[in-house]
């Protein structure tokens, strides 16, 4: 499945963002004619698609520039030069798309940073393409999914009531980044004992140092 997954999102990302039969036949490995039928099968199954992409290449052609929801605005200066016009939907139709996104994710940052330092002691600690790493102490890692979806993905559908479809997040956790497994199989191969009172994690002394320096 994730193998099937992948090719369906080389196909689908590449002809919606202008992949044309001879591309979509040298990702996946069939023909050319193949390729033809797939582009025409996937805008004949989801014709809004089509729309989009058409529409986003005339708002180049007429305006040379296209925004996300927010209003946060590309412009290309090339795409009246014929050699880079192509160049410019390709980079258009994913701008609206991705970008729109990515306004939506850095909103929920700033929503879930002063929770997650004041009522777990958590932190924000960087972001990695599409992936946002937290340190959060083991002892609340039975609240993390709760708390994370709730803000990933409950919020933003009260906040943005004009998405079409759900906001979705994955959650894993993980003594490294590249060490993440999901959270229930974390902590069935982990046990996480309760630390008798008074004893404070060493984590959680280092964030107090770190939250007085930086105030």
């Amino acid at each position: 499945l994730d193998k099937e997954r992948t090719q369906i999102k080389r196909v689908v990302f590449g002809i919606l963002y202008g992949a044309g039969p001879t591309k979509i036949s040298e990702t996946i490995g069939v023909t050319m004619d193949e390729a033809k039928i797939l582009i025409r099968l996937l805008y004949d199954m989801f014709p809004a698609l089509e729309r989009y992409a058409i529409r986003v290449e005339r708002e180049i052609r007429d305006q040379g520039w296209v925004e996300t929801h927010f209003h946060r605005r590309r412009r290309f200066p090339l795409a009246s030069v014929k050699s880079q016009f192509n160049r410019s939907v390709r980079q258009g139709r994913n701008f609206k798309i991705q970008s729109t996104s990515s306004d939506i994710v850095l909103g929920q940052l700033i929503e879930i940073a002063d929770p997650l330092r004041n009522d777990f002691g958590g932190r924000l600690l960087l972001t990695v393409h599409d992936s946002i790493v937290f340190q959060f102490p083991k002892k609340y890692l039975g609240q993390l999914e709760e708390f994370v979806h709730y803000y990933a993905e409950q919020r933003v559908a009260e906040k943005y009531k004009w998405l079409p479809v759900p906001f979705k997040v994955d959650i894993e956790v993980g003594d490294s980044y590249g060490e993440c497994t999901p959270v229930s199989r974390y902590l069935a191969n982990n046990i996480i004992l309760p630390k008798p009172e008074g004893i404070i994690e060493e984590n959680e002394i280092l964030n107090e140092l770190r939250d007085e320096v930086f105030s």
